[in-house]
């Protein structure tokens, strides 16, 4: 038992390293096909993020939908910058189609603020897209302002920001053990900030909130 606690340590404290060294994410969402096998799907997406670190990325993680709006799996991939990306894309890669996945969808994003350690056994995904007339730089401003009230609630929040793929928006991940921890987070909002959000113009389009949990 205490060689098995020592080894969960050092396996813990490899994924935090590897995530803090980490200044990019590859995020790639998988919907269920209908009258998919999910456990099969499940299957194929472990055995995938785990050949993805063999394969060169820091460190690589599966989720599964739980609560939110699509029905998916989601995968995070952590890399330090374009030059190991490259690498990694330029080795070959076992591709073999499934027909468990419906929509497909990849995002690199840029961590912003890194304030998560490991990976979570539950995770809040947020989804933000700001209105187009805003430059960058309001668009980060006012991201930020909402981050804040999301990192003071959970204790500790990532921040990343779109580089490349389909959806032009900014992710917040929190974690929490259990729906009791995820009870308390929501218990102990600030007022204060509470009330401020109500009054504060963020300019979101589109907002989502999708509960995960870890597949290990």
């Amino acid at each position: 038992m205490k060689k098995l606690f020592i080894l969960s340590t050092l396996f813990l404290s490899f994924v935090v390293y590897a995530q803090e060294g980490s200044n990019y994410v590859l995020i790639s969402s998988y919907s269920i096909a209908p009258g998919a096998s999910v456990p099969e799907l499940q299957q194929e997406l472990l055995d995938y993020v785990r050949a993805e670190e063999e394969r060169g990325f820091n460190s690589c993680a599966l989720y599964r939908h739980q609560f939110g709006a699509q029905r998916a799996f989601y995968t995070y991939c952590y890399f330090s910058d374009y030059h190991q990306f490259a690498e990694i894309m330029d080795r070959p890669v076992n591709a073999s189609g499934s027909n468990n996945i419906g929509d497909h969808s990849d995002n690199i994003v840029s961590m912003v603020h890194d304030n998560l350690e490991g990976f979570p056994n539950y995770l809040m995904h947020v989804t933000n897209t700001f209105g187009p007339y805003l430059t960058n730089a309001d668009r980060m401003d006012r991201a930020n302002t909402f981050f804040d009230f999301y990192d003071s609630t959970f204790g500790g929040c990532d921040m990343l920001n779109h580089q490349w793929g389909p959806e032009i928006a900014v992710y917040f991940l929190c974690g929490f053990d259990d729906y009791h921890s995820f009870a308390t987070a929501i218990d102990n909002i600030d007022p204060a900030q509470s009330e401020m959000m109500q009054t504060t113009r963020l300019d979101v389009v589109e907002h989502s909130d999708d509960i995960l949990i870890l597949i290990e």
